[in-house]
């Protein structure tokens, strides 16, 4: 019995329990390449050494301890959640066991920050992708799709530069850290065509009110317009591109320019011209008697040819207006008055018009119809008389044979000394006549007795009288 207690003591005074190294283990990165991977040795001779268990705590999320009896044990995976994990490591050769405490830390991987690329215009581009989190040291590439045209990517820096072709491009940004963690944002980016004014002229107006809108396609939209140089005949609004205002004539030569959010810009120039404004300027018509009537109606300003029309009334019955020329003409039928208003439009289609008050009186009838006749030497007077026309009248003879002085006129009568036969004499009231004519000339009897001549166009009427001769 002693001596197998002396055997125990001894066996026992050379057990050691195990004792494990590392004392620290590394911290990790979440989603790291490759793989978090630590071996733990046990430092035990027994050759049931050992078994190891996670005795506290819990491993950093994503990591598994290796199981199995060996003196050696492996702490591996790719870590899911970063923060600091405190745990004890236990290995047991099922005599005596050894533990050791640790504290690892798992930090965050890359994360890709620029979410979205802009929308830009042709030509110089310049953007840099941002990243946070990882271990420095990084690395960029295009993993799926194609940058715009004439770009590339800078493998160290994230920026994405180059002159840029129009179109939309899909893609896919991946950076990795210096640990292997990866992080990968997709892309879509549309490169505009530069902005371009497509007004290449604006019209030519009459004075007063204008607007016009000046379009642009191409660019990035949110633009500013602006005047680069000159005076427009109106104001521009710088938000969309109208110009409008109440114009007053003149020539205006200017250039529009144009900016969209990202700086392109574009410029059109610009001749325009502000006619006077449409103006008639027969401000009246003159009343008329029946029969032939024409008068024109005339215009300023605006820009030929012009069209005439009637705007409200009517013109005197018989007469037409010209929508060429504006004149009226035709043969007026007596009445009124006509009231009736003229508007007249340019090939800008300005327009004015103009109201007009016409009254037609009847055609002048002379009376009597004819004359008794006289004796030579001896005193003649006979009344004439009127109607029609418009009062008051101014007599004349217009035609004729030639009388003796003395001769004496009066407003409707007529007095001389007659010392041919066989004369015409031929009266006509009007209101502005010719000096009168006489001739000596004896005629033959007309076929008939009077004869009324119609109204002329000056608003004279003449009668035709025989005068036979009497005893002598």
């Amino acid at each position: 019995m002693v001596v197998v207690a002396t055997a125990m003591a001894c066996a026992v005074g050379v057990w050691a329990q195990p004792s494990i190294t590392p004392a620290v283990l590394p911290g990790g990165e979440v989603g790291q390449n490759p793989q978090y991977s630590q071996t733990l040795n046990a430092n035990d001779v027994l050759p049931t050494c050992c078994n190891w268990s996670v005795s506290s705590g819990a491993l950093p999320d994503g990591l598994q301890l290796s199981t199995g009896v060996s003196p050696t044990a492996t702490i591996t995976g790719t870590p899911t959640n970063p923060g600091m994990f405190n745990f004890m490591i236990t290995a047991d050769d099922l005599v005596l066991q050894g533990s050791q405490s640790y504290s690892v830390t798992i930090i965050a991987g890359p994360s890709i920050t620029t979410a979205s690329l802009p929308t830009q215009d042709v030509g110089a581009y310049n953007q840099t992708i941002m990243v946070t989190g990882g271990t420095p040291g990084y690395t960029w590439t295009v993993s799926s799709g194609a940058l715009p045209t004439g770009t590339s990517i800078n493998s160290t820096t994230g920026a994405i530069t180059g002159s840029a072709s129009a179109g939309t491009y899909n893609f896919t940004i991946t950076v990795t850290d210096s640990v292997g963690s990866p992080a990968s944002q997709p892309y879509s980016v549309t490169i505009n065509p530069l902005p371009m004014i497509t007004t290449a002229s604006l019209p030519n107006a009459d004075a007063g009110a204008y607007s016009q809108t000046i379009m642009v396609t191409g660019g990035t939209p949110g633009y500013t317009w602006s005047v680069v140089s000159g005076s427009p005949p109106t104001s521009l609004n710088s938000a969309t591109g109208v110009i409008s205002g109440s114009a007053a004539a003149g020539s205006y030569n200017f250039t529009i320019g144009v900016m969209d959010s990202v700086g392109g810009s574009a410029a059109q120039a610009y001749s325009v011209t502000i006619n006077p404004a449409v103006s008639i300027t027969t401000l009246s018509l003159p009343n008329a008697d029946a029969g032939a009537y024409n008068q024109s109606v005339n215009v300023t300003g605006g820009a030929p040819p012009y069209t005439w029309s009637v705007f409200a009334g009517n013109l005197p019955t018989g007469t037409s207006l010209n929508s060429a020329t504006g004149a009226i003409s035709g043969s007026a039928a007596a009445g009124g008055p006509y009231n009736f208003t003229i508007k007249v439009t340019d090939t800008l289609n300005g327009s004015a018009t103009q109201a007009y008050s016409v009254t037609i009186t009847a055609g002048m009838i002379l009376s009597p119809g004819s004359l008794p006749a006289g004796d030579a030497n001896t005193s003649y007077s006979q009344n004439l008389s009127v109607t029609g026309g418009a009062a008051p009248y101014s007599w004349s003879i217009s035609a004729g044979v030639h009388l003796p002085a003395p001769i004496s006129r009066a407003v409707s009568r007529i007095s001389d000394f007659f010392v041919f036969s066989d004369s015409f004499i031929e009266l006509c009231p009007c209101a502005s006549c010719p000096p009168a004519s006489f001739y000596e000339s004896p005629v033959p009897a007309p076929a008939a007795d009077p004869q009324v001549h119609p109204p002329e166009a000056d608003g004279t009427s003449s009668h035709l009288y025989y005068v036979p001769p009497a005893s002598r």
